[in-house]
């Protein structure tokens, strides 16, 4: 039997509600825990060396019968001795569909709440044009989100005329991160260069309550240029989360340290003095690189493998985000 911590122990075995129904000595917590019906909700022996990111404290429900439950009918318990969800994405193949289901679940339940940000691109002109541009849009972004710790950006994606954001955090975290990197591009795009009206970029918020949904809306932001953009594929646009969804060997590309450049290039590239905060931030060529400001990890880990990723991008997903 697998020792429940306190927390679940006191709940289940020791609180006045339990004692209530179960007469003295008659169900101890080990007869309640190896109940067949009772074994799919705890499979802690597969996952108790598995690490979900942030937060250890779940509440799941139990499907049993009344007389054995608490009031509340559901417990808590805190996983402990974890590792990481790469350890996790190892023990994958071993797993039923069902299991790998539940994980991603769990995942997604304790990580939310979940935003898709975007604006309207039929009521802006172009603001991204060219190579430059883009890049340019790329460090505001990456500086935004590195000023709002609480926030992770899933996948995101750069079009000429809009934006496409998946994050995770409060919503009013979310706005302050897309307000600072509009910001950061009014002070990046210069007036005397081209004319901008900024008054059209509106962002709308639409919330992200179940899992599926997530998966539909990385999807829709992945595909969104290989829609528009005949040149581009969903892995190969490189001015969005996509191209690094389930792709081994980009974490092998030779990366340096933003903070290794000289001080007055990293204030022109930024547009800003402070720079201090900008120092974790990788690079690669003239750019910022991609995992090093999007959760790409947080983002892989909401489907139950690269080959169920694979098939929601290959399928007509606008239809369902």
């Amino acid at each position: 039997m697998v020792e429940l911590p306190r927390l679940a122990r006191s709940v289940i075995g020791g609180s006045r509600i339990f004692r209530r129904w179960c007469p003295a000595n008659h169900y101890s917590v080990s007869r309640i825990l190896n109940r067949p019906e009772n074994r799919p909700y705890l499979w802690l022996q597969r996952i108790k060396h598995l690490q979900l990111p942030r937060k250890g404290l779940f509440f799941w429900k139990l499907r049993t019968n009344e007389r054995q439950l608490p009031r509340n009918r559901a417990f808590f318990w805190k996983l402990l001795e974890w590792t990481n969800i790469k350890d996790m994405k190892k023990d994958f193949r071993a797993l039923s569909f069902t299991e790998k289901e539940k994980i991603c679940e769990r995942i997604f339940i304790s990580n939310g709440p979940y935003w898709h940000i975007y604006t309207d691109g039929t009521k802006m002109q172009n603001i991204f044009c060219c190579e430059k541009d883009f890049k340019t849009g790329m460090w505001c972004l990456a500086a935004a989100l590195h000023l709002c710790e609480d926030v992770h950006l899933l996948t995101f994606e750069l079009m000429g005329n809009h934006v496409h954001l998946i994050l995770a955090g409060l919503c009013e975290a979310c706005i302050k991160t897309f307000d600072l990197f509009v910001a950061r591009l009014q002070k990046a795009f210069p007036k005397r260069e081209r004319a901008i009206d900024w008054s059209q970029f509106k962002m709308e918020i639409l919330p992200i309550e179940s899992l599926q949904a997530l998966r539909n809306e990385i999807i829709y932001a992945n595909r969104n240029a290989f829609v528009a953009n005949p040149d581009y594929t969903p892995t190969s646009y490189p001015w969005g989360g996509g191209c690094a969804y389930f792709c081994p060997w980009i974490q092998h590309l030779k990366t340096s340290s933003f903070g290794e450049l000289p001080i007055l290039t990293q204030r022109g590239i930024l547009h800003t003095r402070d720079i201090s905060l900008f120092s974790d931030l990788r690079i690669i060529g003239s750019m910022p690189f991609i995992p090093s400001f999007c959760d790409i990890q947080l983002g892989e880990s909401m489907f139950r493998d690269a080959r169920s990723y694979f098939n929601s991008l290959t399928r007509n997903a606008e239809a369902f985000s």
